[in-house]
């Protein structure tokens, strides 16, 4: 799809000089996935337990602003490495689908923005990459 002018006027251009697009092979080995409704009780007890962390400590507790999840990322991040412990299971990937924008027709609940995220946590997972010849 490519990126439209909205999207290209919102980009860093200090940080992003020249944007660029990867494809990956990748293998989600044992995934925290959150489409499994197994793993997101797991992160709202988690959420629990970050919020009274952080008050302890003295912490500010992020939020979440529109494209960018601060709080979503901090308690995967606070939840993993504990629940690897506890059970012995290392993570190698995360799965989460995001609905974000604007109702795509009226009444709707499908979102014009909405996508997946993967994020690998073991290289090994990743089983090859390419760059795309055409991107649609």
């Amino acid at each position: 799809m490519g990126l439209r002018l909205t999207d290209t006027k919102k980009r860093n251009p200090k940080r992003i000089k020249k944007p660029a697009v990867l494809g990956a092979v990748i293998q989600l080995g044992n995934c925290f996935d959150l489409l499994d409704t197994r793993y997101t009780k797991t992160l709202a007890e988690a959420h629990e337990a970050f919020v009274d962390t952080r008050k302890q400590s003295g912490l500010l507790i992020p939020n979440n602003r529109g494209l960018l999840h601060d709080l979503d990322c901090s308690v995967i991040n606070f939840a993993l490495p504990r629940l690897e412990s506890a059970t012995g299971v290392r993570f190698q990937s995360v799965r989460g689908c995001f609905q974000e924008g604007v109702p795509a027709f009226a009444e709707s609940e499908i979102r014009m923005k909405s996508h997946v995220q993967v994020a690998v946590r073991d290289p090994d997972c990743i089983l090859g990459y390419f760059r795309p010849t055409s991107i649609l």
